[in-house]
């Protein structure tokens, strides 16, 4: 929850800080900004989803308009910003604006990622391109360009496999495909989709990746001048496939002692082969019979409410951690607050919409409960459950072991009834 503080600053005894283009988690930046004492400063296009909400703007100084998607213009932009406030960081506010905050940084005396890594923290393709020539393992893949490609790309990978756009976020577009016909079709799907994020589109590229049967998890961490710090290896709750819809996280889950092991050692070598070198970051794998394999890494902190499920479980702010990252400053974290956290979500499947909901008072009620959020209105159609777009509502839980939320977990994924 947002807390807007009851004491003000001047403006002459704080840093100045730049966020580009916040977005979905990286919102929460704003707040963490303020209370760590900066003035903060917001570029943004102002326009449809690129645009604050209103509950952010009370921490923030001023907010300045721009094409964020316009490398040039967002240049000219930040450079005469900076002549004037001086800014002692430049954060990427949302994924889509990693890899050209990280361009645009290499202008100004600003700490960053190095380009090269940026891309691959951004684009799929860039990061096995990246990956290609090291002994990491990896996900077999190919890219397809046109239908006519289909068949060659998949002898190349083989099936089953999953399909996805090169560039987009939250698993949109992303489908386990078991013949060359359904390859086709996610493809063509891919092509057609009009749905825009930020001002991005899926485009006409796909990604045809080996699918990798096994448990998914992603891995919460930072890196600063003392280096590498993994925080959560968070577990992941899917639904139903061919879809990767995520329904829930689990921050504190119990892991055998090699698994963690393997995760950990895996999740360091790759953030040292990609010279990840700043920031925050969100490394999402699957592991096998033969260890994990990375399916993505974002230069962000990890969206539904992940930051949060950390600062309960951990007592960690993931958000001020990345600040000061940028800062070429150290965040000290207090790794001695052990809990499990859990976000899930409701998906009322084959449901267009609902009127009703019954069982709030009976989900308050339960251990651990520290709050609810109604995503979709009563009355109001639901989006296709194929996407994280056909989410209804999510409720956050806390306990002392990660057994005794999975026992309220089912309690109340069927408390809460849509009708």
């Amino acid at each position: 929850m947002l807390e807007i503080p009851s004491f003000f600053s001047t403006e002459t005894s704080m840093k100045t800080l730049l966020i580009i283009e916040p977005a979905f988690s990286g919102l929460d930046l704003i707040a963490a900004a303020y209370h760590l004492n900066f003035s903060v400063h917001i570029v943004s296009a102002q326009v449809d989803d690129r645009s604050i909400p209103e509950k952010y703007t009370a921490f923030i100084t001023a907010q300045h308009q721009v094409d964020t998607n316009s490398e040039a213009q967002l240049l000219e932009k930040v450079m005469a910003l900076h002549r004037q406030y001086q800014f002692a960081a430049v954060i990427p506010g949302s994924e889509y604006h990693v890899a050209i905050t990280a361009r645009i940084v290499e202008h100004i005396d600003c700490l960053g990622l190095p380009r090269i890594t940026a891309m691959a923290l951004r684009d799929k393709l860039h990061l096995h391109l990246l990956l290609e020539h090291s002994s990491i393992r990896t996900i077999p893949y190919a890219v397809i360009q046109s239908v006519s490609e289909i068949r060659a790309q998949v002898a190349r990978v083989g099936l089953p496999a999953v399909i996805k756009p090169l560039a987009m976020a939250g698993s949109l577009g992303v489908k386990k495909v078991e013949t060359l016909a359904e390859v086709e079709e996610a493809y063509l799907a891919i092509c057609e989709n009009t749905l825009s994020e930020l001002g991005h589109t899926m485009g006409k590229q796909a990604l045809l990746e080996q699918y990798i049967q096994g448990d998914e998890y992603s891995i919460e961490g930072w890196v600063d001048r003392n280096g590498i710090h993994i925080v959560s290896i968070t577990q992941k709750q899917l639904g139903p496939e061919p879809y990767f819809v995520e329904i829930g996280h689990i921050v504190g889950a119990s892991l055998p002692a090699k698994l963690e092991s393997d995760i950990r050692a895996y999740t360091e070598t790759m953030i040292r082969q990609l010279n990840v070198n700043i920031g925050a970051f969100h490394l999402e794998l699957r592991c096998d019979e033969q260890g994990p394999v990375i399916i993505e890494i974002a230069g962000r902190i990890g969206g539904d409410c992940i930051a949060e499920l950390v600062q309960l479980a951990k007592g960690v702010d993931l958000n001020k951690a990345m600040i000061l990252s940028y800062l070429g400053e150290n965040y000290q974290a207090d790794l001695t607050k052990r809990l499990a956290a859990v976000i899930f979500y409701y998906l009322p499947l084959g449901q267009r919409q609902y009127h009703t909901i019954e069982g709030i008072e009976r989900l308050k009620a339960l251990s651990g409960f520290v709050r609810l959020h109604i995503i979709a209105k009563a009355n109001v159609p639901i989006a296709d459950s194929t996407t994280f777009l056909g989410r209804v509502a999510y409720a956050i839980f806390t306990n002392e072991t990660d057994d005794a939320l999975k026992a309220t977990l089912a309690t109340a994924r069927q408390t809460l009834k849509f009708t």
